[in-house]
């Protein structure tokens, strides 16, 4: 018969301990399960994430009905352009004095729904409007911060964030915003909308206002050079009749005049009709940012909530064990 090796009293009996625990499986179980109960209830109900959204929104032209209310004014200003390319043409063959009526480097573009949308999204890529709506709508809180060069910084960072994507697919463009209020974000979207279909109404009407200008300067220019070219040409009366029948024509002349008369019946001078671009608010979409990372976050509190639990469980157990033993040498 073998007699079991004595340990030394400062030595553990890890088979003791190990039989121990498997005798107390119960109670451990209840201690990791209670552990994670816990740890679940504190999560949800103590560090409750606040919700963040990446809210994205396409970036809409105007309707053809829309480009239609400005073609009245775009064939006008294509036949303009058309009778400078032939008063050019004209002149170059020609070894006469007969000034074109429109400066060649003025220029006027077509309003159309390509132009407006165009410099809708480029006023968008400017990125002002997004402070002044931040400072607006009050989405920075300038009582959170010590100074005011923090919190300008802060809505720096903020209109920094502002995204405009291009998705190739489907031919659009989007605007991103990550927010915590869908309320705020369709507020943001109706200032940006309205502030920027503001200034590009007002950056045509001065386009315009300067081609006509322009215009008008150089017709002054002209009559004044035929002036001059009829005092060099008064012996040659054949020169000197041409002349002063081109300068009729320029005097007579109405384009200009009819030009002003169709812009004005345009949008641009309607500032409660007129829209570069939009905003499609109905359509919009929100991405959970906060789901991904909240369920994460619950795993992680799960896992570590069994860990502790096991810890505890294991503790409580051989403590009680060692407590029962001391009772029983005591006796």
């Amino acid at each position: 018969m073998k007699l079991r090796k004595k340990l030394p009293d400062d030595e553990i009996d890890l088979s003791k301990v190990i039989l121990t625990v498997w005798k107390n499986k119960s109670k451990i179980f209840l201690i990791v399960f209670l552990t994670v109960i816990i740890s679940i209830f504190l999560k949800i109900k103590l560090k409750v994430p606040e919700a963040s959204f990446l809210a994205k929104t396409e970036i809409l032209p105007i309707s053809i009905f829309d480009e239609s209310k400005y073609l009245s004014f775009n064939s006008n200003l294509f036949k303009l352009a058309k009778k400078n390319v032939n008063s050019i043409k004209s002149n170059a063959n020609s070894n006469e004095i007969i000034p074109t009526l429109i400066p060649e480097n003025t220029s006027f573009t077509y309003i159309d729904q390509t132009y407006l949308y165009n410099l809708f999204v480029e006023k968008l890529n400017q990125r002002n409007l997004y402070k002044k709506a931040i400072k607006k709508l009050n989405i920075v809180k300038k009582e959170n911060y010590t100074n005011n060069k923090s919190y300008e910084n802060a809505i720096i960072e903020k209109s920094s964030s502002i995204k405009i994507s291009y998705n190739k697919t489907y031919n659009s463009q989007y605007i991103e915003f990550i927010t915590k209020s869908k309320k705020d974000w369709e507020e943001f979207l109706r200032f940006i909308e309205n502030s920027a279909n503001t200034e590009i109404q007002a950056y045509i009407k001065n386009n315009f206002d300067l081609f006509i200008a322009d215009r008008e300067r150089y017709k002054g220019y002209l009559i004044e050079d035929i002036n001059i070219e009829i005092s060099n040409n008064l012996e040659n009366k054949l020169i000197t009749d041409k002349l002063k029948k081109e300068k009729r024509r320029i005097e007579q002349d109405r384009t200009t005049e009819r030009l002003r008369n169709l812009f004005e019946d345009t949008p641009v001078n309607r500032s409660n009709k007129f829209t570069a671009a939009k905003f499609d608010i109905q359509l919009k979409s929100y991405i959970d940012q906060n789901k991904k990372n909240h369920n994460y976050s619950m795993k992680q509190t799960i896992i570590l909530s069994i860990l502790l639990g096991l810890i505890l469980g294991i503790a409580f157990v051989l403590i009680e064990s060692t407590i029962k033993k001391l009772k029983k040498l005591s006796i």
